[in-house]
């Protein structure tokens, strides 16, 4: 019987991993655009906006636009130090 050598990750190489990836923001939408704040930043999985009733459709779109920021500063910075520069930074 042959076996298959699964690699093992840990938290920790995961993360260095991840810290190796370079882009920002302006490569993904170009420099001549501007994020488009009539959108959600957030897909509805992650933002679960449209489950709070009492928010009007823009509420809800403003939470999204909060709740993708708050994503943004929550991942470590000194992790990624070129990338996470994303939402309302003004």
């Amino acid at each position: 019987m042959n076996t298959i050598a699964i690699p093992k990750s840990n938290y920790t190489s995961i993360l260095k991993d991840a810290a190796k990836i370079a882009w920002q923001v302006p490569d993904l939408i170009g420099n001549d655009k501007p994020l488009d704040f009539s959108k959600p930043f957030l897909p509805e999985a992650l933002a679960h906006t449209r489950s709070i009733a009492c928010l009007t459709p823009d509420e809800q779109l403003t939470l999204n636009h909060i709740r993708a920021n708050k994503l943004s500063r929550s991942l470590k910075p000194s992790l990624f130090p070129n990338q996470i520069q994303l939402f309302f930074t003004y």
